[in-house]
């Protein structure tokens, strides 16, 4: 609960002084981006608290890696 009450009044100190001016200065594709980074963040701190596991994107990551440079995997 402690993390979940953390990462909220961070969120919310990042909305008066980020999100608000951008909405008034209507700039909207960093509006948008930074709004859904912030709900990807309160989703995941949510999923943590609730004890919920995440699968790792290290197997994904070294995957679209080898498949770039044309590398074996051992």
């Amino acid at each position: 609960m402690p993390t979940t009450l953390v990462v909220v009044i961070v969120e919310i100190i990042f909305i008066i002084i980020d999100l608000i001016p951008q909405y008034k200065n209507k700039e909207w594709g960093s509006f948008f981006l930074s709004a859904a980074l912030l709900l990807v963040a309160l989703v995941f701190v949510f999923l943590f608290e609730s004890k919920i596991q995440i699968p790792a994107p290290t197997d994904y990551i070294e995957k679209v890696y080898t498949f770039i440079l044309g590398l074996e995997q051992k």
